[in-house]
């Protein structure tokens, strides 16, 4: 079974278990780096990726957690590039439309 706690201190509180968050965060963005790579730059299915989280000693659960995270960062980045791209098209054929409206000096 497994828990989510939720909790606020700072690090004067309680450096040691600071020390600890902070080593694990540092290890799941490793991780999560990772899982990047083997996805989108070496092709890997997602299974064989779920795989080698769990030989990491990551649980189903997390294993999947890092995964999703992954994809909808990827995915939130598409999202962005293509709002980026429309409001470059659009501004483009303004500028377009400003020099055909401009007449022959």
């Amino acid at each position: 079974m497994e828990t989510t706690l939720h909790t606020s201190f700072t690090e004067t509180q309680c450096p040691t278990a600071f020390a600890l968050l902070d080593m694990t965060a540092q290890c799941v963005g490793d991780r999560m780096g990772a899982v990047f790579k083997k996805l989108y730059v070496q092709a890997v299915p997602e299974k064989d990726v779920k795989r080698w989280l769990h030989r990491e000693g990551f649980s189903h659960r997390q294993a999947r957690g890092i995964i999703v995270d992954v994809k909808g960062r990827i995915a939130s980045q598409k999202e962005c590039q293509e709002v980026v791209l429309t409001q470059y098209q659009r501004k483009l054929r303004q500028a377009r439309q400003k020099v055909k409206a401009k007449p022959d000096a």
